[in-house]
């Protein structure tokens, strides 16, 4: 990440070269957001994120930070803002929460493990799931959307393109050439990056493409195991043999 005046730049150096959220990189942010605001709370600070997340702990130092600040805090992604990136992506002012036209934004549930005595492990999957529900009730209050939505909408891995970001509420436009709101979404490949597996039935092709995929019955009676599939692309079960009696 950088962070940014509109009369000072501030580049973290070399020895952040995964650009991760952790706690060097978040003391190191801290600092220079407190240092820009004091120095002139009336200009902008810009925080350029390109992250594939990182530490709950340290993201939520950084976020923190930016709300002390009695400056505008801009965020600008260049790349990836995932997990704990992209909830600082979001958690910038309103009105000033930028994509470039290809960046990718990335939100999920927190990671972590759990070792040790049953104890120990209990206190450890109690403190990941205060975390979550956190994170959960921040993202509701910026995009608007209930926590049950976010909760599901972060159950996984979910990857959006600057425009479905906007669109979710995690951002306020799309720069290009230096300005906002300019360049429109380029579509898709198909299929879509939320198609389920049975959904690919829907896509048009040959029935050549299809053949070696399970029905959308089979997928729901028996997982991705299920039976074999046809040319039409039926599912035919294969009979069990009888049990002797």
């Amino acid at each position: 990440m950088v962070v940014c005046s509109y009369s000072l730049i501030n580049i973290i150096p070399s020895y952040f070269p995964d650009k991760q959220v952790d706690d060097t990189t978040a003391d190191f942010i801290i600092s220079q957001l407190l240092f820009l605001d004091a120095e002139d709370p009336k200009k902008d600070i810009r925080l350029f994120i390109n992250s594939p997340g990182g530490s709950v702990t340290a993201g939520m130092g950084i976020y923190d930070a930016m709300k002390m600040c009695k400056a505008d805090v801009s965020t600008i992604c260049l790349g990836l803002a995932a997990s704990m990136g992209a909830f600082l992506l979001a958690s910038g002012t309103k009105g000033k929460r930028f994509c470039m036209p290809n960046a990718r934004v990335m939100i999920h549930q927190p990671l972590g493990t759990a070792g040790g005595k049953a104890t120990e492990m209990s206190i450890r999957i109690r403190e990941m799931s205060y975390h979550k529900i956190k994170l959960n009730k921040i993202l509701s209050r910026i995009t608007g959307k209930p926590e049950e939505q976010i909760e599901i909408d972060t159950d996984r891995d979910n990857f959006m393109n600057p425009w479905e970001a906007k669109d979710y509420g995690l951002i306020d436009g799309v720069i290009d050439d230096g300005k906002p709101g300019l360049v429109a979404p380029i579509v898709d490949s198909i299929p879509p990056p939320k198609t389920r597996v049975w959904d690919l039935w829907k896509i048009e092709g040959t029935k050549k493409a299809k053949k070696n995929l399970p029905s959308e019955e089979a997928i729901l009676q028996n997982g991705f195991v299920g039976g074999q599939t046809n040319d039409d692309g039926q599912g035919t079960q294969k009979e069990e043999a009888p049990t002797p009696s």
